[in-house]
Parts: C-alpha cells; structure tokens; sequence
C-alpha cells in the first residue's frame, strides 16, 4: 500500500500526466473539447450537448438525441419517428384519444365495456330496452303501451264500470258493463230476459178472436176425419 501521492492520473509513480479542464487525464486541456453547443464547459465522463440533425439544428442534451438524430425524436405506433410519436391509447387505437365507440373502447369510453345505446338515445350499462307493450324501460305493466289492462300486449281486456278488467265477451250486456255479469240478449232481444217478452197474447180485441179460431180447426179436422172414414168404405 503506501503513500500514492506521487502516482500521477494514470496511477504511474511520479508520473507526469495530470487531469486537464475537460476532466481528461492527460489531455491536451483544450476546453473547445468539452465545451458543448450552449457555450458551457462540461467535464468527463459526462458529454456536453450538441447539435442534431433538425433544420434548423437544436442544441440538443446528448442524452435526448433520438431516432434520425432529432433531439428529442421516437418511433411511435405507427413506425413513423417523430418528436411528437402517436402512442396508443386506452382503447388499443394507434394516435387514438380515448374516445367512445373506438377500439375495444364502448359508448362510456371504457376498454372493453358494455355499455351501449339504449332506446332512450343514451349511453348506459345496461341499456334501456322496450319492453313486451312497447315502453322504453318499462317493465311488462299493465294498461302500459299496448298492452291492456290484463297486461296482455294488444289484448282486447278492459275495465267495467267498477274496475274489474276481463274479456268484453264476458261483461253480456248489462249497462253499465259489469264483469260476468253473466247477462245475454234473449231471442226477443232482450237483455237478462228470459225469452217470453215477445211470446205474449196480443191485447184488446184481438183477444176474442181465439176462441172462433179453436172452433174452427175443430171443426176443420172432424170433417176430414168423416172424409176419411168414407173413402175406406169405397
């Protein structure tokens, strides 16, 4: 070991080589070699900055020189150098922006959601959808949409006079409609009725006549039973 005060830069003993202005043992102590393109001396082991190959040139840090000797510069996505490369974004676009529908991105901009338009012209997850009478978002309700009130989707249901909801068929004919009201029309058109309002005697003098009309079709038959009896004697 010992006392190494008297080796010199290169570690010879009593050498002669010294470091010189640009930290360079034994260099020739010229400070345009170290002085980079900004006018400041820099020392070894770092490099002063220099021009690129822009146009105009830019005194540029060594360590930013990129691709085609542009300060700066990278390949981006596209393969294309640049100091402004195209990166791809949150939705796997290529120079994209994050914006909805694009890539693998959905209507909210999110990768790989999924969210999309509903019947309602907005962007949710799930998205709204008709239902079963029609209505955007419903739920299948009854007297909703087109459906009736038995929640039949263009059923022929509908309410009495009491809000009772079944078949028109099966309210009959009470008015006010009544549910199984269970009244019909009669054969003499009569509702409820149980077919004898148009079977009854007419009134008046037309009353007297029945009694002449049974005399006569008595009277109508003996003789043809008499007609008979006569032809078989013949």
């Amino acid at each position: 070991e010992g006392d190494n005060a008297c080796l010199d830069c290169f570690g010879v003993p009593f050498g002669g080589k010294v470091v010189d202005v640009c930290g360079i043992c034994g260099g020739p102590g010229d400070p345009a070699q170290c002085t980079g393109c900004d006018g400041r001396l820099v020392r070894r082991p770092d490099i002063p900055p220099y021009f690129d190959q822009s146009s105009p040139p830019v005194c540029c840090p060594a360590a930013l020189h990129g691709c085609d000797g542009i300060c700066g510069a990278s390949v981006g996505c596209d393969g294309v150098c640049s100091t402004e490369p195209r990166a791809v974004d949150s939705c796997g676009v290529c120079g994209g922006r994050d914006e909805p529908n694009t890539g693998t991105c959905d209507c909210a901009a999110t990768p790989f959601g999924t969210a999309s338009i509903g019947c309602d012209g907005e962007c949710t997850d799930p998205p709204a959808r008709l239902d079963k009478c029609g209505v955007c978002g419903g739920a299948g309700e009854k007297e909703t949409g087109y459906c009736d009130c038995a929640g039949v989707p263009y059923g022929t249901s509908q309410r009495d006079a009491a809000g009772e909801c079944c078949y028109v068929s099966d309210m009959g004919c009470s008015n006010p409609p009544r549910c199984w009201s269970g009244k019909t029309f009669d054969a003499c058109g009569t509702c409820g009725g149980d077919g004898g309002t148009c079977l009854q005697q007419p009134t008046g003098a037309a009353q007297h006549t029945g009694p002449w009309r049974s005399v006569v079709f008595v009277c109508f038959l003996f003789a043809w039973m008499l007609a008979s009896r006569m032809t078989e004697r013949n």
